[in-house]
């Protein structure tokens, strides 16, 4: 029997030709198989085809089955499904009809089917093969495990609150954020997780945005924590809609703020103290591009420049306010820091302007580097020094005069020993001319008389003694005019102030003139000795300067040896050496004096401190020779001293211009 008249049986119609259904039949979509199940003991239900349609032929692959049993017509399927074949049975044995999806391992086919029993022991499979549906509905089921995964394992915050504002669902991320279990979230209001200032305006956004009045743009709200902690979070909401188009919630992701505030908070009031900075402080700020164009200046560069405002300065250069003669070196010095060569700091420079006026600044310039490191413009700082500059000069002036003061001081003090130098070789140049006013009356006596034959010429002039003494006298008249020529000239060079720069000079010859214009000062309680280098060479110097810190040092050494020596008559002893030592001249003056004491030694340079009493000392003699040595000649003095056995003044000259000072 074929399933024709089964299908007119089944529903009532008593048109036995089958007509209808056999046109039915023959063009279904779906497969159709009427079957009869067999039962085998120990073997299982199987069942055998009694009829079947073109499309199950085209839907299975499986030809001429009709009169075959399954296990014929597909071998192996009661090993691989004996569960569709159980169905079929049951179907067929209870008359209840089941619907059902199954693969068929055999086959490698999906079907949906639909079985019913027309009568007992027989049944009737419709199906179609849903593979295509089934791969649609696997690529659908990834597709959200993916977008699930997605969502529980995204390194931000995610979360959805539906309708009414409350929260539907939370990631992982977002938990362990806030230190919540989603628990602990899902069905709050989601504005309740955030601080309470922020509640009421939290609200009525996500209820703007709910009834499509409000704009879903990044909103900045500040979460609670667990512990109590705030975290800013940049929410980005996305409506999500219902198949009918209706809202039905919000899906926000959160970009966590919270280091971005800080660091945003701590730039505003860098920016805050930058602008303070450049708004209060009396120096002079500017910032420029590579080109020299000013990009920012404060307020006080900009009245510097005679703009009341800064903005009047920007894009300008320096050659639009000042004179070249500043502007050029100035502008060579800012492309010396593009180019990345050394920065300029703590550099005096004189700004020279269109009216001829001059002022002085101290400056300090630098390059200015963008993220990459590459060299995008200078800034500079610098300070109006033009009233210091003035001050400078007048104390140069100040103690360039009192050095000379000094020096006058010292030649009024010296100038009566210096006198008594030079009364001692004028003394016998008088005697030896008194004599020689004599000899010669004998001399002339001598001729008169010659000129008389009848005198006797040697009667009473002694003539031997005039030949051998005359001689004696003119030499010790020359003697005596060299030596007062020789003090003369130490006196000259002494007292002559010389170039105010450094020169290469021989120091013994200025050691020499001030050893003997101060020779009345020792020679009364010292012996003074030299030893000198004979290979030292020529030391860059201000010689009246030098001149006049040797002579305190042989004075102090004076006076150190007459304290010691007063009540005994005796002298001690003055030793000047000088020796090269490596790139310094090294000058030593040492004395047998009592020393320095202790207590004292750290303010022998000082100003105005002096051991002396009131009107033998100034206190300024060491002073000023420190001052010469270290602050003009870049050089070093100090001294060794064990009290009770003397003192040495130790001087160190650089012998090269740029020369660091030794230590």
């Amino acid at each position: 029997m074929t399933v024709i008249p089964i299908l007119a049986e089944t529903t009532g119609l008593a048109d036995q030709s089958g007509l209808p259904y056999r046109e039915l039949f023959a063009h279904m979509r779906e497969g159709v198989a009427y079957c009869q199940v067999i039962l085998e003991d120990g073997e299982g239900p199987d069942f055998v085809y009694l009829d079947v349609n073109a499309a199950f032929e085209a839907l299975t692959g499986l030809k001429n089955v009709v009169g075959k049993r399954a296990s014929e017509a597909i071998p192996g399927i009661r090993q691989s499904d004996p569960e569709l074949l159980r169905t079929y049975a049951r179907v067929a044995r209870t008359g209840v009809p089941e619907k059902f999806e199954t693969f068929v391992e055999v086959l490698q086919l999906w079907f949906s089917i639909s079985a019913y029993s027309p009568r007992i022991g027989f049944f009737v499979a419709v199906f179609d093969v849903i593979i295509a549906r089934k791969r649609a509905e696997r690529a659908l089921r990834e597709s959200e495990d993916s977008l699930r995964a997605l969502f529980e394992d995204a390194p931000v915050p995610y979360h959805e609150i539906d309708n009414n504002g409350n929260i539907a669902r939370v990631n992982r991320t977002m938990c362990d954020m806030l230190g919540l279990e989603a628990s602990a979230m899902i069905g709050r209001p989601c504005w309740d997780l955030v601080i309470p200032e922020e509640r009421d305006e939290s609200r009525a956004s996500i209820g703007r945005l709910l009834l499509g009045t409000g704009i879903a743009a990044p909103i900045e709200r500040t979460f609670l924590s667990r512990d109590g902690a705030e975290l800013v979070f940049q929410i980005h909401g996305r409506i999500i809609t219902d198949a009918a188009g209706n809202v039905a919630g919000i899906r926000s992701a959160m970009i966590d703020a919270t280091e971005t505030k800080r660091l945003n908070a701590r730039l505003a009031k860098e920016r805050q103290l930058l602008g303070a900075l450049m708004d209060q402080s009396p120096d002079h700020i500017y910032f420029k591009d590579t080109e020299g164009h000013f990009t920012l200046v404060n307020a006080a560069m900009a009245r510097l420049l005679g703009c009341s405002d800064p903005s009047q300065v920007i894009g300008k250069t320096d050659f639009d306010f000042f004179a070249p003669e500043h502007a050029e070196p100035a502008f060579l010095d800012e492309q010396d820091l593009v180019q990345g060569r050394v920065a300029v700091v703590s550099k005096e420079e004189k700004e020279t302007w269109p009216d001829g006026r001059e002022t002085w600044v101290h400056s300090t310039k630098l390059a200015l580097s963008d993220p990459s490191g590459r060299i995008d413009g200078t800034f500079g700082i610098s300070r109006n020094i033009t009233e210091r500059k003035r001050v400078e000069e007048s104390l140069r002036e100040s103690e360039r005069q009192l050095r000379l003061a000094q020096k006058l001081e010292s030649i009024g003090q010296l100038a009566a020993g210096i006198a008594h130098e030079i009364n001692t070789p004028v003394q016998y140049i008088g005697d030896n001319a008194q004599f020689l006013s004599g000899a010669f009356q004998d001399l002339f006596r001598v001729i008169e008389l010659q000129t008389n034959a009848a005198a006797d010429p040697a009667a009473d002039v002694d003539v031997a003694y005039l030949r051998s003494e005359i001689p004696n006298a003119i030499a010790q008249m020359q003697e005596g005019v060299d030596r007062v020529a020789t003090i003369v000239r130490a006196m000259k060079r002494f007292s002559h102030p010389g170039p105010a720069e450094k020169i290469p000079t021989d120091i013994h010859q200025l050691i020499e003139s001030t050893i003997l214009v101060s020779r009345n000062e020792w020679k009364y309680v010292a012996d003074l000795t030299t030893e000198f280098d004979a290979e030292m060479p020529p030391v860059p110097c201000i010689a009246g300067e030098f001149n006049q810190v040797l002579l305190n040092l042989i004075m102090n050494a004076t006076h150190a040896i007459a304290d010691v020596v007063k009540e005994s008559g005796g002298k001690g002893a003055i030793r000047i050496s000088t020796r090269r030592n490596g790139d310094f001249a090294e000058i030593r003056v040492s004395d047998t004096g009592g020393g320095i004491p202790v207590g004292i030694r750290s303010k022998v340079f000082d100003p105005f401190f002096t051991t002396k009493a009131v009107g033998k000392g100034t206190g300024q003699g060491l002073a000023i020779a420190h001052s010469v040595i270290v602050q003009k000649h870049r050089g070093t003095i100090r001294f060794e001293s064990e009290t009770g056995k003397g003192a040495t003044f130790v001087i160190q000259l650089p012998l090269e211009e740029g020369t660091e000072e030794k230590p």
